[in-house]
């Protein structure tokens, strides 16, 4: 079955971030989740889903790393804390750099060939995306 998501209300507006309640089809059931999408450009990026045990320890961390890192074009969502950083080490052959539904935006995420350490990142500095671009075919 597809995700299926029901809006249910917003919880908190910010310049930075909306957090909307939702409801969504998760094994067999709906199960009231709370949804973080980024306000970049004047567009909303969908940022990922959190359960309500998750809304007060994970969601409240992602927001604090977001406040601190939002001017400098990042999200770190897991990881080392900043995107270039992960190339310190030699990456996984499933590191990759994808669109998002909102042009200019990019998701970084992937592992580390030697050990796990997976990362995950959104980014719309397009000085970090061209840089993380042009390190990756360097790599391959």
């Amino acid at each position: 079955m597809e995700d299926v998501e029901i809006y249910v209300k917003t919880v908190e507006d910010t310049p930075l971030y909306r957090i909307d309640q939702v409801k969504f089809w998760y094994f067999g059931r709906y199960e009231p989740m709370l949804r973080l999408m980024l306000k970049i450009g004047g567009r909303l990026v969908f940022v990922r889903r959190y359960d309500m045990a998750e809304a007060e320890t994970k969601l409240r961390e992602h927001l604090e790393r977001l406040r601190e890192t939002f001017d400098k074009g990042y999200l770190c969502l897991y990881g080392r804390g900043h995107p270039l950083e992960e190339f310190t080490d030699p990456l996984d052959e499933i590191t990759s750099l994808d669109d998002t539904e909102v042009e200019g935006v990019k998701r970084f995420s992937g592992d580390h060939l030697k050990y796990s350490a997976a990362f995950h990142y959104i980014i719309w500095s397009r000085e970090l995306i061209e840089e993380i671009e042009k390190r990756l075919k360097e790599v391959v």
